[in-house]
């Protein structure tokens, strides 16, 4: 005889939800027949407990809805426009920020981007740049200004320079720029070995494989070969929590050390390679000693003083020929 189960009470029941092939388990509130102990229908009860499924699903292998709203108003922009730039409908967005729904995939790895990488929002603009009116670029342009400020200026005009000699024919690229200072700074360095490891790597990069790592320009200074702009490019690193810089005195000279604090480091078997040979070959060397080294360079010795140097003479460079 089939139970009418009119006879209800709510209990604290155990679930077991399969999402996106993760089992969620968790105990939450429902209502259930006291005869036959089959679930009853309550339109409360049953949409809590839906969202407490997703809510854990988020939280372990997701986003969050608190961490979603964290991000757009970071950047400080509107529902309707944020879901443009992320490629959903508003109520899709509505829907994540309300812990009703869990973004796919393809949403899921660009807001999962922009958590980790904030400076990345100009790229994913400028990919999809049919999804939004002249207006609403500008609108999103000055926002990430006010949010920036000069730092977002340095970025794109480091980006939109083009392929020549003086980058290793390679368009600059803040976010492998950040992901090699990163893999260096896995270990605490001191910021001029950093700055001369630097150059080795993109102008050995160039001359191994017809262009440079990064697409970083170097300028001569006196004490070495040192990146364009590389003040202003560690600082948005710091501010953004990629790596910290710490200061010590030592006499009247003060000493700079880098260390990341940047999990996320996405470089190839290659590039890895470069960079590896780099760090081994001057492991023993202290930042003035590889300054000295960098000015027996003819990328140092040959170009004027504040002038850019041009990649080139990375086919001059061959390590371990010359005297440290």
């Amino acid at each position: 005889m089939k139970c009418n189960c009119q006879n209800t009470q709510i209990i604290l029941y155990h679930h077991k939800y399969l999402i996106k092939g993760k089992e969620i388990e968790f105990d939450h509130k429902r209502r259930v027949c006291k005869d036959c102990g089959s679930l009853v229908y309550d339109e409360n009860l049953d949409e809590a407990a839906s969202k407490e499924a997703i809510r854990i699903y988020n939280l372990n292998y997701g986003i969050t809805k608190e961490e979603i709203k964290e991000i757009r108003k970071n950047y400080d922009l509107s529902l309707e426009l944020f879901a443009k730039i992320i490629g959903c409908a508003k109520k899709t967005l509505i829907s994540y920020e309300q812990g009703t729904s869990i973004p796919n995939d393809n949403y899921l790895i660009i807001l999962k981007t922009l958590q980790k990488n904030p400076n990345l929002l100009k790229d994913i603009i400028e990919s999809n740049p049919e999804r939004f009116s002249i207006e609403e670029m500008e609108k999103i342009k000055n926002k990430l200004h006010r949010l920036y400020g000069n730092h977002f200026l340095t970025i794109n005009f480091l980006e939109e320079n083009e392929p020549s000699l003086y980058n290793g024919y390679t368009k600059f690229s803040f976010q492998k720029f950040k992901d090699v200072v990163s893999y260096l700074a896995t270990l605490a360095i001191g910021k001029t070995k950093l700055m001369k490891e630097l150059f080795y790597i993109d102008f050995l990069y160039y001359k191994n494989y017809g262009s440079s790592l990064t697409g970083m320009s170097y300028v001569k200074l006196p004490h070495g070969p040192v990146p364009d702009n590389y003040e202003i490019l560690l600082e948005i690193l710091n501010d953004n929590n990629f790596i910290e810089i710490t200061s010590t005195l030592k006499g009247n000279y003060e000493e700079n050390t880098i260390v990341s604090v940047n999990k996320d480091i996405n470089l190839s078997k290659e590039e890895k390679k470069i960079i590896n040979e780099i760090v081994n070959y001057f492991a023993s060397y202290t930042g003035s000693q590889i300054a000295d080294y960098s000015h027996q360079e003819n990328a140092w010795k040959l170009p004027e003083f504040n002038k850019l140097i041009s990649y080139e003479y990375a086919f001059d460079i061959e390590l371990g020929k010359k005297n440290a």
